[in-house]
């Protein structure tokens, strides 16, 4: 990714970003046992037509806009479906041997697959309250001062993943920081060609203030919130409430659980605990 990023920076214009990736398939039957790769887009602020850099030469391509959903993953499943329609387009020959994965798209089964995996199963499957760890999953972390990027580090490092930006009022020295989405989205390209989470720390300001829409806007995958047990239950469910007006909250962190006589105040928040002092949380923490 460092790579086609060097490329955008010489050959277009200033200003000029990578906005999505996707993946291609070639060759195989049906769209099984094909060549993966990805292609990413690149968007010229002066309306130049938009470029592509293929990882590897393809004879045609088709432009696929960003959906209005939150993860690059769910570009690429756009991808995978449209892939599979176009295959399915293509009549078949007498001697076509009818295979039985054809009786639907290759993206309705990656669909069902992914369904059956997140779907109910045994009391040890994930919860809301574990980490989401696909490509260019996005998890957004909210907290106040510097105990989100604390908090976001931490979880970056159990999962392995080293694309981490700032967000909201908080900035750190040699961490990226973004202002928007188009800022988000181009992170959330390189995260997915890197195989891994993409984990944003938003700063809230030291009395929980927060910029309206500042976190819709962002459309993260999956929210959390990280909460100072030491601190007064009252200010802290204040500020809690604010964050998920503005963006539906999954799960919460806790620091400095073991400083406090009253660490139980925060199971008050109603919120699944999934993460304390820079670690998962056991399951019998509800």
């Amino acid at each position: 990714m460092e790579g086609l990023e060097a490329r955008v920076l010489n050959e277009y214009p200033p200003g000029s970003a990578i906005i999505s990736a996707e993946k291609v398939r070639t060759g195989g039957i049906g769209g099984f046992l094909a060549k993966t790769h990805f292609e990413v887009v690149v968007e010229v602020p002066d309306a130049a037509p938009t470029a592509r850099f293929p990882t590897m030469p393809r004879q045609k391509s088709s432009s696929h806009p960003v959906p209005p959903r939150a993860g690059v993953a769910a570009l690429l499943a756009d991808a995978d479906k449209a892939d599979a329609a176009m295959h399915g387009a293509i009549p078949k020959g007498p001697s076509t041997p009818e295979l039985s994965t054809t009786t639907r798209s290759f993206g309705e089964l990656m669909e069902s697959l992914e369904k059956s995996t997140l779907s109910d199963g045994p009391e040890s499957a994930k919860g809301p309250e574990d980490l989401l760890t696909g490509a260019g999953d996005v998890i957004l972390v909210a907290g106040l001062g510097a105990d989100a990027l604390a908090t976001v580090r931490s979880m970056a490092a159990v999962v392995r993943s080293s694309s981490i930006l700032t967000a909201g009022s908080f900035r750190a020295y040699g961490t990226d920081h973004i202002v928007s989405r188009q800022g988000l989205v181009t992170a959330q390209a390189a995260a997915v060609i890197a195989r891994e989470p993409l984990f944003v720390a938003f700063g809230l300001g030291t009395d929980g203030s927060l910029r309206t829409n500042a976190l819709t806007e962002l459309k993260a995958d999956q929210v959390w919130v990280v909460v100072d047990a030491t601190r007064k239950h009252t200010d802290t469910e204040a500020w809690v409430k604010k964050v998920g007006w503005s963006a539906p909250v999954q799960a919460l962190a806790v620091v400095n659980y073991q400083d406090t006589r009253t660490p139980e105040t925060v199971h008050d928040l109603d919120l699944p605990i999934g993460w304390i002092d820079g670690r998962r949380a056991k399951r019998s923490t509800t």
